[in-house]
């Protein structure tokens, strides 16, 4: 490893655990010389590397070997593992609290390991403070930090995208909300690889929703439906409850679905929320049929 990066490495470690440079130093250098190292002018011998190491409480190997990045990115793939769980519990208040406590770790100012932190701040901060510009404020840091250009965005960029446009339609913001599908949708569909279709369910159904709340019931109608195909052609359940009570819902209000055509879709989404053993929402969807069979 070059000086440059075993003096990159301690600059990290010293300002993410609030070290000054005459603390570091003390009684093994001068402040000018952890200055001069920092800045990669000055290449340490083994004895001092491994004095500094211990003094920041890190093998040297993190200084030297590269081999001991492998323990730190099982780390940062631990922590986002957890923040991901929460995520799915919908413990928004848990995940801000994880996010902060790692932000400053020196492994999480990188790259696409930072994005990650910043995008899931933003959505949290929406659901816990409900303030909608510093929430885009974060996800705008963390699509800025894409390794890829505005041309080839990768995966993650979509998903932070996404979540962008989910801010502003849960906070009523509709156009802005269908201006930032709309550009999604296209990025999406000239992706050349998508690891899984996940993505594209979850932007077909929120496109579909923020299409309805605009009253736009032919174009909801028509993305809720592609949302079902993908699902039906990859044999997946994720989001199809969803996506059939929202296509019974646009087909109802476009007037291209009868009563019995809407009961159809309304049934088949209480089916498949109780197969998930997601009882809330076959209950939510079950009043909502009720409420059609008394009309």
């Amino acid at each position: 490893m070059q000086q440059a990066e075993i003096g990159k490495k301690l600059k990290e470690l010293r300002t993410f655990f609030g070290v000054s440079q005459k603390e570091l130093c003390s009684g093994l250098c001068t402040q000018s010389y952890i200055s001069k190292l920092e800045q990669g002018l000055v290449h340490p011998s083994a004895d001092l590397t491994a004095e500094l190491a211990e003094r920041m409480g890190v093998d040297i190997q993190y200084l030297f070997d590269a081999s001991a990045d492998v323990s730190k990115v099982n780390y940062m793939y631990t922590v986002m593992r957890s923040i991901a769980q929460s995520m799915d519990r919908t413990d928004y208040k848990a995940v801000l609290m994880t996010v902060e406590a790692e932000e400053h770790h020196p492994e999480f100012q990188k790259g696409t390991f930072r994005q990650y932190l910043l995008w899931r701040k933003g959505i949290c901060l929406y659901h816990v403070r409900e303030n909608v510009s510093e929430a885009v404020k974060y996800l705008d840091e963390a699509a800025e930090l894409s390794p890829a250009t505005r041309k080839n965005p990768t995966v993650q960029d979509l998903d932070i995208m996404l979540s962008k446009a989910i801010v502003f339609s849960m906070a009523d913001r509709q156009v802005q909300a269908e201006n930032e599908y709309r550009r999604l949708l296209h990025a999406a569909r000239r992706h050349p690889y998508l690891s899984d279709n996940s993505l594209l369910v979850r932007l077909y159904y929120n496109y579909s929703k923020n299409q309805f709340e605009q009253e736009k019931w032919k174009e909801s109608l028509e993305l809720a439906g592609r949302g079902i195909h993908l699902c039906l052609r990859e044999d997946s359940m994720y989001m199809l409850g969803e996506l059939y009570f929202q296509y019974g819902q646009s087909g109802r209000e476009s007037g291209r679905f009868s009563k019995e055509e809407t009961k159809r879709y309304y049934e088949k989404a209480v089916f498949l929320f109780q197969l998930r053993g997601n009882q809330f929402f076959a209950d939510v969807v079950a009043e909502e049929l009720a409420e059609l069979l008394e009309d």
